[in-house]
């Protein structure tokens, strides 16, 4: 599917400037009870799956000289959590993949950054039990859970023109 839709970009005349890679399936259980499949889940979704949409729209960037890729993974991918073996080294195998993309093609006027938002208020965080929705309040600095607005603001500040110095960060 990712193939087949830069394929009908390319016969266009529009060409990616940014990408978003927002996958992101959780794939709860304790690490002692984890079926290989459901690791392999986790990482088809939130990394094999962001990385061929990114190695898509990194051709016609690198050909257009511009561009801004940004992944979301999380700060469990930094903290880790009880349950969460298989989410957290999803998310946390996009850095390594994103440090190592930005190296390639900085020299391309092309940033690929990661953010790492705490808990967001999405359909994702909804099917949480409240223990862990109060759990996850108190481990935020803030002390809530955040707002898609929040998150999308702070992705946007990877994006713009202005932002080209900052690449390979979380």
């Amino acid at each position: 599917q990712v193939e087949e839709f830069f394929k009908e970009l390319a016969g266009t005349s529009t060409s990616p400037e940014i990408i978003i890679n927002n996958a992101g399936v959780v794939v709860d259980g304790l690490a002692v009870r984890l079926k290989d499949d459901d690791l392999y889940r986790a990482l088809e979704t939130n990394v094999l799956g962001s990385f061929r949409v990114a190695r898509a729209g990194l051709r016609p960037m690198i050909r257009a000289r511009w561009g801004r890729i940004v992944f979301v993974s999380s700060v469990v991918a930094h903290l880790g959590s009880p349950g969460q073996a298989a989410y957290a080294a999803s998310k946390a195998a996009l850095v390594g993949l994103a440090r190592s993309m930005a190296r390639e093609v900085a020299s391309r006027n092309i940033t690929v950054n990661l953010a790492a938002p705490g808990p967001i208020d999405t359909a994702m965080l909804a099917g949480a039990p409240s223990s862990h929705r109060r759990f996850l309040e108190q481990a935020t600095p803030a002390a809530r859970i955040g707002t898609p607005a929040e998150a999308a603001a702070a992705i946007a500040a990877f994006t713009g023109e202005n932002s080209g110095y900052i690449t390979g960060t979380v």
